[in-house]
């Protein structure tokens, strides 16, 4: 029996680079057998777009009555499919992150190569001392395991989702792929980082961010490390603030006060427990 593959695309207010992600999927050589775009409320546009592309009998779109973030779309997204398809994997896209024509062929080889309860990513990291030290698929020339994967495209088995839940759709926006890492990891999953899912749009890195994404990345790590119980995880988190305030001290830009309050309350929160959406990014506060 051939094997179901189900690609779920979180969208939010980028109808263009969404219609060619799509445009990606349908041109693999092994083309998903269901596309799930959910849209993160975005006033219609997505849709709109999908439908001018002549798309729209390619793909099912889940319209959202509010902004779920990332995390939160993938949630409702897994949930969605779980119910009505039930794939065998799961391959997770954002809406910017068009792929290679041969990636899911090649990530379904690549994963049938690995040990059973393995899951398969374009970008990681490996947590050294608690700290993050990225990992890129496309430098490598074949799988290698990793300590974390980052949701966006990456594959995962269903038996990942049934043995650990959803992504935390409290978290928002960032370090859900991390936290979910972990939980998999705890289950005894396989984690790999390899060149088969390569995204034709390149590769941005970890680069500089806006300030309400600092509230969000910290909150959430911090948060992570308290739950799971984890000194390695907390004296990681800590030691990430702290670097990326000296950062920011060092290279002072007009918006610095704000990104050091915001980190700060975002330590607060995670030992507060305030999670959700706290900071709307659409807010030019925060930005």
């Amino acid at each position: 029996m051939t094997e179901q593959v189900a690609a779920i695309v979180i969208t939010y207010r980028r109808p263009e680079r969404l219609v060619e992600t799509i445009h990606s999927l349908i041109g693999q050589t092994r083309r998903p057998d269901e596309i799930v775009i959910v849209d993160n409320a975005s006033d219609g546009a997505a849709e709109a777009a999908i439908a001018e592309a002549g798309l729209q009998r390619s793909v099912r779109v889940l319209p959202q009555a509010e902004n779920l973030g990332f995390e939160g779309g993938l949630s409702a997204g897994i949930q969605y499919t779980r119910t009505e398809i039930d794939p065998d994997w799961y391959l997770l896209l954002d809406d910017d992150s068009p792929i290679d024509p041969a990636s899911l062929e090649q990530g379904l080889a690549a994963l049938h190569d690995l040990p059973p309860r393995s899951v398969l990513a374009n970008r990681g990291a490996d947590l050294p001392k608690g700290r993050v030290r990225p990992v890129y698929g496309h430098t490598l020339s074949a799988p290698r395991p990793v300590a974390v994967c980052l949701f966006d495209g990456t594959l995962y088995p269903r038996s990942a989702i049934e043995a650990v839940g959803l992504p935390r759709a409290d978290f928002f926006l960032m370090f859900g792929d991390y936290e979910f890492a972990l939980r998999l990891r705890r289950a005894a999953f396989g984690l790999f980082v390899g060149p088969s899912v390569r995204s034709a749009a390149g590769y941005s890195g970890f680069g500089s961010s806006p300030p309400w994404r600092g509230y969000y990345q910290t909150r959430n790590q911090v948060r992570t490390a308290i739950e799971m119980r984890s000194g390695v995880l907390l004296f990681g988190a800590i030691d990430r603030v702290l670097r990326q305030v000296t950062s920011l001290a060092l290279h002072r830009d007009d918006r610095f006060a704000l990104r050091i309050r915001l980190r700060l309350l975002g330590v607060w929160h995670a030992v507060r427990g305030q999670m959700g959406r706290v900071l709307d990014p659409e807010d030019s506060r925060y930005r």
